[in-house]
């Protein structure tokens, strides 16, 4: 915290994925319908990370929105397109 006392705004963290999210937004995956449900292991090798990356983006609440089916995590491909869509805006900026 700042001398002032007073908290800085959260800071979204850069990744590598950043530089490549326009890329990504155009890949054979973004191609499928908006309400189609990713399982984390599809989402994974579209973003090219790893499965253990996701699960760490879920629980710090930085990563793709998500559904819970039972015990298992999915992902709608739009939600991931609008992340990407952030993401590429936010390295744009910088």
């Amino acid at each position: 915290m700042p001398e002032s006392g007073i908290a800085t705004p959260y800071r979204q963290q850069r990744h590598h994925l950043d530089a490549h999210a326009d890329q990504l937004q155009r890949g054979s995956v973004a191609a499928g319908a908006p309400d189609d449900l990713l399982v984390s292991a599809e989402v994974a090798d579209w973003l090219r990370v790893s499965i253990k990356w996701l699960e760490a983006c879920r629980s710090s609440g930085i990563g793709p929105s998500y559904l819970k089916l039972g015990r298992r995590c999915v992902y709608r491909r739009s939600d991931v397109l609008a992340w990407l869509d952030q993401r590429a805006a936010a390295s744009a900026r910088r």
